[in-house]
């Protein structure tokens, strides 16, 4: 009966033990799943980060090409009313010269 005993206490002992090592490997699996999941998190975290960087970039450059080119736009106006206000200069400048000129021979 000791023998009997003794046995079971061993296939006892065994069976726990092997359960506590199934347990750890559980663990340890977890903990492994955990850390892969953790690293895909942060991963995922830093290529959104950079997707808005990069978005943020494209954004600034389209602004400042809107920017420029408006800018273009408003010299072109600038530079037609220039000439506009040439051309009117000259327009009166040979209306006065006209004038004077054929005011001279008329009167």
């Amino acid at each position: 009966m000791a023998k009997a005993q003794v046995k079971r206490d061993k296939l006892q002992e065994e069976y726990k033990a092997n359960r506590l090592k199934k347990t750890k490997i559980k663990a340890e699996q977890r903990k492994d799943l955990q850390e892969q999941q953790e690293k895909e998190r942060a991963a995922l975290l830093v290529s959104h980060a950079e997707k808005l960087a990069r978005a943020e970039q494209l954004r600034d450059a389209k602004l400042a090409e809107v920017k420029r080119k408006a800018q273009e736009e408003e010299q072109k106006v600038n530079e037609i009313a220039f000439i506009n206000t040439l051309e009117a200069q000259n327009r009166k400048m040979e209306l006065l010269s006209k004038e004077q000129n054929g005011g001279g021979e008329a009167g």
